[in-house]
């Protein structure tokens, strides 16, 4: 299985609006990202320089993504 990369806000973003995610609206430093479709959001803090390991996991989860995906979409 793959080890995830470091990534930041940017790459995150980036992914997610490459898997079909766009940028609703933001409150406070979160970037609230919705998939038309999905049944909740996604919250991106921003700016973050780089997201441990179980945040990046998280949100990965949260996309209805698996970890190939993600580094494939990166």
């Amino acid at each position: 299985m793959h080890d995830l990369p470091a990534c930041g806000s940017r790459d995150v973003l980036k992914v997610l609006a490459k898997a079909g995610y766009v940028h609703v609206r933001t409150k406070g430093d979160h970037f609230i990202m919705k998939k038309p479709g999905a049944f909740r959001p996604i919250p991106v803090q921003h700016p973050v320089k780089t997201y441990p390991k179980f945040m990046l996991r998280t949100l990965i989860r949260e996309a209805g993504l698996t970890k190939e995906e993600f580094i494939a979409l990166l």
